[in-house]
């Protein structure tokens, strides 16, 4: 790593440290200085301002989650892949997507207390973010149906859904379990267990106690499609 990229992460985890103990709008750019032990001059050789700093360092996160997530997921493009398989990488994504939140949980405190919703800008690059997720996982949903494993759903609804898992339920989770640590594999395994049989015990089908309240999906009309992981 060269030296200037060494001087560049020091800023960064030091705003990292900051905005943890300070909130990001009591932290300033000197309190940062102070932290990194760097001079004014190296710091706005890199950054313009502690939201500059803040930008660069959400996009490290959100980046790192995306791509380490989506690799622990893929079925792989080569295999049929089975539903077995799949639920074990469902759930190895998972166990790193919620370690990876608890291990960074000061970035994801600050934009959800801070940011979320006040800075057009930081709420695009999260937003960009669920967007990439909700695209990959909705072509994963749809090479399963393809190769029979799932049921014909809407894969992009169920993307969205899937998502809220990934991201609001380990939030929340820190949220109301501040005071200890998070079992993250526990809470990847129930989340697992869920997404893949429902809440509903087998003896109880959907519906049949709901006579009057029944559910009528439209077809859609049959196509010949061609197989996800060759496009």
């Amino acid at each position: 790593m060269s030296k200037k990229r060494d001087i560049r992460k020091i800023i960064i985890n030091a705003a990292k440290k900051v905005f943890a103990e300070n909130g990001y709008a009591s932290a300033s750019v000197e309190d940062i200085l102070r932290e990194a032990k760097v001079a004014r001059a190296t710091f706005y050789k890199y950054f313009t301002n502690k939201r500059h700093v803040f930008i660069e360092l959400l996009k490290e996160f959100l980046n790192s989650l995306y791509e380490n997530t989506i690799i622990s997921l893929d079925f792989g493009r080569d295999n049929p892949p089975d539903l077995q398989n799949f639920t074990k990488k469902l759930e190895s994504g998972l166990v790193f997507f919620y370690r990876y939140f608890v291990e960074n949980d000061e970035i994801v405190r600050v934009y959800y207390s801070e940011a979320f919703g006040k800075d057009a800008s930081i709420y695009a690059i999260w937003d960009e973010f669920d967007r990439r997720m909700t695209r990959e996982l909705s072509r994963i949903i749809e090479n399963g149906i393809w190769h029979g494993i799932f049921r014909p759903v809407k894969s992009e609804l169920v993307a969205q859904a899937l998502l809220m898992i990934f991201i609001e339920v380990p939030y929340r989770y820190m949220i109301s379990h501040r005071s200890r640590a998070i079992n993250v594999e526990e809470l990847a395994r129930q989340m697992v267990s869920f997404v893949m049989t429902g809440i509903a015990r087998s003896e109880f089908p959907l519906f049949t106690n709901f006579p009057s309240h029944k559910v009528t999906i439209a077809k859609e009309p049959q196509t010949e499609r061609m197989d996800p992981g060759l496009q």
